[in-house]
């Protein structure tokens, strides 16, 4: 396996003008590598985020054209097939993790994969597609579905999952505004860990 210090391609901060100037393209990736390097990610890891860590405001308002800049990115990694989540900061200036931290029992933001798992599991539900026949909708590929995180709210039955609520929306025409129609009333819940519907 590649150590850090092997890292090669453009410097971290090249183009950068001001210490809150974002990550540029080659600073995503070179915190990719570093975190992909030191913190030997399985293969069901996903980032959930990579961004500037913004330096302390003293720096920034001391900063002065041509001072050299120390760029830090940070970052959240889920896994949804373990069920863990961490953040940390990495130093793309001197290629190293600067800390890196477990999660237990918090949640990540949304991937689109979470998305895509909600629709596909919510589409074959069998409850979901009887509630929505119930209010007359027969084509149920003109229905929106719209997953959103939950919260937690201590429903014992929530704890420990990764939940989303999804609302679903009739779209009769593709050109339509997708919002205009919700289908009132019906709420699919699923769990994104096991790709079920927990209740409509």
């Amino acid at each position: 396996m590649a150590k850090v210090a092997d890292l090669h391609g453009p410097e971290a901060n090249s183009g950068t003008e001001h210490p809150l100037d974002p990550l540029n393209f080659a600073e995503v990736q070179i915190a990719r590598e570093i975190v992909s390097i030191e913190c030997d990610l399985p293969a069901t890891a996903k980032f959930a985020m990579i961004r500037l860590e913004e330096p302390d405001k003293s720096l920034v308002r001391s900063f002065q054209q041509g001072d050299p800049i120390e760029r830090r990115a940070f970052i959240v990694i889920l896994d949804r097939v373990a069920g863990t989540l961490h953040d940390g900061v990495v130093s793309l200036t001197h290629r190293k993790m600067v800390n890196w931290s477990a999660r237990p029992g918090m949640q990540g933001p949304l991937l689109m994969e979470d998305l895509q798992v909600a629709e596909r599991v919510i589409r074959a539900d069998e409850r979901w597609q009887q509630a929505v026949r119930r209010r007359g909708i027969e084509d149920l590929g003109k229905v929106r579905i719209d997953p959103w995180m939950v919260g937690n709210f201590g429903i014992p039955e929530e704890q420990g999952r990764r939940m989303v609520t999804s609302l679903s929306y009739y779209v009769e025409n593709p050109n339509d505004t997708p919002y205009a129609r919700p289908i009132e009333g019906v709420l699919a819940y699923v769990d994104l860990g096991a790709e079920t519907v927990t209740r409509v």
